[in-house]
């Protein structure tokens, strides 16, 4: 890792943490866990898939008993290991917006600090780095709209970002 305090980004939509954060999702998952749990006993009885059957059964259960030990909240688990410093969580924009066809710079500020927003709410903190949608950038300076014509001045995505406080994206 060579000194990096956080050696793993791991890049959370804000769709997806909300996602995480429902019951239905907590409970769902398990079941889907229990149901995979039963799944491996059961194919242990079948000779030549035994070992592959015991293997799945132990994987299984850890993965259980770590979302377990997190009372289901993946979410938080993964704040508090940013926290700790041991990952870097990144965030993005509310609803995937593409920002290099967004026609409006308020538009791409407003996916922005609404996924910031919603980042900080379930993590506490707010992330200084996102993942693009699509890796989507334009530069600043004269953009052309695509149905009328009409040129105007742009400003870059990174200016965007960098008003919104992020420090880096990918």
């Amino acid at each position: 890792a060579m000194g990096a305090r956080a050696p793993i980004t791991l890049g959370l939509t804000p769709v997806l943490i909300e996602q995480l954060r429902l019951p239905t999702f907590q409970s769902g998952f398990q079941g889907y866990l229990a149901e995979r749990l039963r799944h491996a006993r059961a194919d242990q009885a079948d000779p030549s898939i035994r070992a592959l059957a015991l293997h799945w059964e132990r994987e299984i259960t850890a993965l259980r008993d770590r979302f377990d030990a997190a009372n289901g909240d993946i979410v938080g688990a993964l704040a508090a290991h940013a926290r700790a410093g041991r990952i870097e969580i990144l965030s993005s924009f509310a609803a995937h917006g593409y920002a290099a066809l967004l026609k409006h710079d308020r538009a791409i500020r407003g996916q922005l600090q609404i996924g910031l927003d919603t980042s900080a709410k379930h993590l506490g903190f707010r992330p200084k780095g996102i993942w693009l949608p699509e890796c989507s950038f334009r530069p600043g300076g004269p953009w052309k709209g695509p149905v009328l014509g009409v040129e105007r001045e742009r400003q870059g995505v990174d200016r965007v970002l960098e008003e919104c406080g992020v420090t880096h994206f990918f």
